[in-house]
């Protein structure tokens, strides 16, 4: 795959790929300008600011604190200008346009189809901002006063309540009878074969991010919450509930205007660098796990198989007939190659105070456990498939199995809904499937235990014995709820921001910290969690002092784990308050620090099953000539020594 790609991105480099504008005509109107607002050409380039500007989140830190990738594995690390920036992306360059044009437009007949249009957008952008910092600017923004010289952050709950009521708002301003009041070139969602906007699924995407934000304000404001989800559910026909109606916009393939962040970011520069692994996106450890646990098909769709002569060799112990003694079994040990390899943080690494221990199985008793990623090499990681990031990639905001997935957790929250919360469960995991194209596959997957409703799946561990992909599904409503969570972390593989927003508000994955010796401020050196949110902008800071020292003071009262004695409160680790507080917090020092460790690899080995002929089988699905132990060598680098003979009992 990686020849492919080298060869793609090199005929892209050339000129000699087809070159298409995705409709977004004027991405580069300058930000410091205040235009007057033209709809038609200000709002396809907002839609493509914005991709780029959660792209960027994605790829540089959400990503990886989502566990999906495992190209960056360093720091936990936040500054003021770094927050900045995107606080510019957002305010400067997306939020002033959107308001501009809503407010031009605003109450103008015939316009407010394209109005709902807007404000779904600006809504959308909102729900980012509050989700990474807390309270911001919303009602004072964007006033254009020269005398306002203190701009007022809202508080979260202040910000969550306004947003859900410009989603009410616009869900049902849309029309799909006024014909013409569309836009004429829609960058997201099309009417048939032409470009003009697509009415029905613009009020279905308004209505289901309606659903997801009140979900996300259940521990702000629970009796908002649950109003506006069962006046979301009182229209299904109003959520998203097929492949076509996912919010998936895409970029373009011309390379001077409108193509990916990604190949901005990395592919481009294949042709004259060299592949880089180190910037390509690979498989995260933890994720993998669950993937592997319960036979997750979608493996294959999420990254590429590494290429045959780099794959990583696992030692293995299995069984097979005895060819001697009818009955008896050789337990045997072996060696083959496997198509996936995850990549695991930090793996060369012991976390400071930390010490591997004595494997008991050395022959001297002296022996500590050794790594199984001990000697990798970069060429042997599985990288992530070419479609998430190729320059035309689309960028998913909202898939079908996100909407399914919400209306269970609507489902199994206030008892609301067509269907019972399993019904819509397995919807979603359907969605999903159908996502991938893997329909075939879903019913023997939904069969496993953890993976069929109110059942419990015991999962495989990761390469230090820290964390179990366990799903414990069986009981009430916290397992209910925990399958639910952990279903559509699975189907939201590479949109970090949506797992990093679903992991700070449920606590389901409780994934362990970051082991990277950090010297970020605040950090013990040894361990960092997951950044429960983006510190200030430097522009906040300097320009709005008074309103900045006010959010901050905000935080801190509404937070569940306030932390005002690392700068002031205004951190990393202060929880916002549609969070609830991580768990794993109580016990860290005693989980985390000076801890002595056994590496495991069982998370890679019994790839293609417990015997020899499950080998067979299960290879001769990706290989049809493979009909013995001989043609196993030829295809997966299969070898085998006896370590003891034996009758089954």
């Amino acid at each position: 795959m990686k020849k492919t790609i080298i060869s793609i991105c090199t005929a892209i480099a050339l000129g000699t790929a087809v070159s298409c504008t995705d409709n977004f005509e004027d991405i580069n109107i300058n930000p410091n300008k205040i235009y007057e607002a033209n709809m038609e050409s200000i709002f396809p380039g907002s839609v493509y600011k914005t991709i780029n500007a959660m792209a960027e989140l994605n790829y540089n830190q959400m990503c990886w604190w989502a566990r999906y990738s495992g190209h960056f594995g360093g720091s936990v690390d936040m500054n003021e200008s770094t927050s900045d920036s995107f606080y510019k992306k957002f305010y400067v360059e997306i939020i002033r346009d959107l308001e501009l044009s809503e407010r031009q437009y605003d109450g103008i007949p015939g316009y407010e189809n394209r109005v709902a249009i807007v404000r779904t957008w600006k809504a959308y952008i909102y729900s980012i901002v509050v989700s990474m910092y807390g309270g911001m600017p919303l009602s004072d923004a964007m006033i254009f006063d020269p005398n306002k010289f203190l701009v007022k952050h809202d508080t979260e709950e202040d910000m969550y309540r306004q947003i859900l009521d410009m989603l009410k708002k616009a869900s049902e301003s849309f029309n799909p009878d006024a014909s013409s009041d569309v836009l004429k070139k829609d960058p997201i969602f099309r009417s048939g074969s032409g470009t003009t906007s697509d009415i029905i699924k613009w009020r279905k995407f308004a209505n289901t991010l309606r659903l997801e934000v009140a979900m996300r304000a259940t521990n702000i404001a629970p009796d908002l919450a649950e109003q506006h989800a069962r006046e979301c559910m009182e229209h299904e026909d109003w959520i998203i509930a097929s492949l076509d109606d996912m919010v998936a916009p895409a970029w373009g393939s011309d390379v001077s205007n409108d193509v990916s962040y990604y190949y901005n970011r990395f592919l481009k520069k294949i042709p004259t660098e060299g592949f880089r692994e180190s910037d390509y996106p690979r498989i995260n450890e933890y994720f993998f796990i669950y993937l592997r646990s319960y036979n997750d098909p979608r493996l294959e769709a999420f990254v590429d198989p590494t290429e045959t002569l780099n794959q990583y060799t696992v030692s293995d112990t299995i069984s097979r007939p005895n060819p001697y003694e009818p009955g008896f079994r050789d337990s045997i040990a072996v060696t083959y190659r496997i198509p996936h390899l995850p990549s695991p943080e930090r793996s060369g690494i012991l976390p400071r105070g930390w010490e591997v221990a004595i494997d008991p199985n050395s022959p001297n008793g002296t022996t500590k456990y050794e790594s199984p990623y001990t000697g990798i090499l970069a060429t042997q990681w599985s990288l992530i498939n070419y479609d998430f990031i190729k320059p035309d990639a689309k960028h998913i905001i909202m898939n079908w199995a996100d909407a399914c997935f919400l209306k269970a957790e609507a489902a199994l929250r206030y008892g609301i809904g067509s269907k019972s919360a399993e019904g819509y469960y397995y919807e979603g995991i359907e969605a999903s499937f159908a996502q991938y194209g893997l329909t075939s596959a879903v019913k023997e997957y939904k069969e496993q235990n953890g993976i069929k409703w109110n059942t419990n799946g015991k999962g495989l561990t990761d390469f230090r014995c820290l964390y179990h992909a366990d799903i414990n599904g069986e009981g009430d409503f916290d397992n209910h709820l925990e399958q639910i969570i952990k279903q559509r972390y699975i189907a939201d593989y590479f949109n970090g921001y949506s797992a990093w927003c679903l992991e700070r508000r449920t606590r389901v994955l409780k994934f362990p910290p970051f082991f990277c010796n950090s010297t970020t401020e605040g950090s013990n050196g040894t361990y960092d969690f997951i950044p429960e949110r983006y510190v200030y902008p430097l522009s906040e800071i300097t320009n709005n002092t008074a309103a900045y020292w006010n959010a901050v003071s905000d935080l801190l009262t509404q937070s569940p784990y306030p932390i005002n004695n690392i700068r002031k409160g205004d951190n990393l680790q202060t929880h916002l308050k549609m969070s609830l507080v991580n768990p794993l917090l109580e016990n860290a020092d005693a989980n985390y620090m000076n801890r002595t460790i056994a590496y495991s690899s069982r998370h890679l080995q019994k790839w293609y099953g417990n015997t020899e002929e499950e080998f067979i089988k299960n290879v001769q699905k990706i290989y049809p000539d493979v009909t013995s132990s001989k043609l196993l060598r030829k295809y997966i680098g299969y070898k085998a020594t006896v370590i003891s003979t034996y009758e089954p009992k």
